[in-house]
């Protein structure tokens, strides 16, 4: 019998340096897919849970002629409990960014905007929370320095592009 020999392991390198010696721009800035529909997940679960005690509390007080219950505002203030950390996440937390020469693509979990430059009007980037906060003309988003792949990069050509930071 002969004996196969054995590949010499090469680690996959990605080279950020194109043929013509400058490196290339990230332009895209996208979370892990896990997460993403971890969150979204977790919204649409609140959101039928809001929808099964809107259908549950309807019955009982019509059908069964039954007064407010303690058991149901329990369950209303642990839904609550519930649904204040992810609706924030859901709605102004960017899953997505890509940087285009006319100002930037984000998208979270239920809608995507386009932003252009002229339209920021402040970014802050403060140490002690894992969120850079980026305010426009019409609302602010919520990037995710531990979600964002480069979140370094980001805030560089944010800051090229004229929006300073306030730390």
């Amino acid at each position: 019998m002969s004996k196969k020999k054995k590949k010499d392991f090469k680690p996959l390198t990605i080279n950020p340096i194109v043929s013509s010696g400058e490196p290339v721009a990230i332009t895209e800035f996208k979370r892990p897919r896990w997460k993403h529909f971890l969150r979204l997940l977790t919204f649409t679960g609140i959101i039928l849970l809001y929808i099964m005690f809107g259908f549950t509390s309807y019955n009982s007080h019509i059908v069964l002629h039954h007064g407010f219950s303690i058991k149901e505002g329990i369950a209303y203030i642990l839904a609550l409990a519930i649904a204040v950390p992810i609706i924030p996440s859901v709605l102004m937390e960017a899953d997505y960014v890509k940087i285009e020469p006319d100002g930037l693509l984000i998208k979270n979990l239920i809608y995507r905007t386009k932003v252009a430059w002229e339209d920021i009007t402040k970014f802050s980037d403060p140490l002690y929370l894992k969120f850079g906060i980026l305010r426009t003309k019409k609302a602010f988003f919520l990037l995710n320095r531990r979600d964002l792949p480069n979140y370094n990069q980001l805030v560089e050509t944010i800051r090229e592009k004229g929006v300073q930071p306030n730390n």
